[in-house]
């Protein structure tokens, strides 16, 4: 599977033209490639050994999609160092992107906790007239 072969439908707003690779863990040494066009992101690093565990990249400089939505994200491994050629791997990822702020509201209902205390009057008369029954 190439990227030519399978292309992709890019959301509305989106321009990765500009995007910075500003921090990296777990499997590291990896160089952002400049694209030519605004849809792909290309990393890569020597070949090497990458041990299992969580990977995480953060790209700054990348500008969201303009509308609301779920879009798919295509993450492909390729020999080449230009991402040509054929994919060795691939997956997928889904994201929503929302335009506005998420409000979480949240109504507790009203809770009345009784305490008994043994040193009150009351619960002293109360605990005498149980002796009774």
């Amino acid at each position: 599977m190439t990227l030519s072969r399978r292309p992709c439908t890019v959301p509305p707003g989106l321009d990765a033209t500009g995007a910075v690779l500003a921090t990296q863990s777990g499997p590291t040494g990896f160089c952002y490639q400049q694209c030519l066009d605004s849809q792909r992101v290309i990393l890569t690093r020597t070949p090497g050994f990458a041990a299992v565990g969580t990977a995480s990249y953060e790209f700054t400089n990348v500008i969201n999609p303009s509308t609301a939505g779920t879009y798919f994200v295509r993450v492909q491994t390729f020999a080449t160092s230009d991402a040509s050629g054929p994919a060795s791997d691939y997956g997928g990822i889904a994201i929503a992107f929302l335009l506005n702020e998420v409000d979480i509201s949240v109504t507790v209902p009203p809770y009345l906790i009784f305490l008994h205390r043994r040193d009150h009057p009351r619960a002293q008369l109360h605990q005498r007239h149980r002796r009774l029954y």
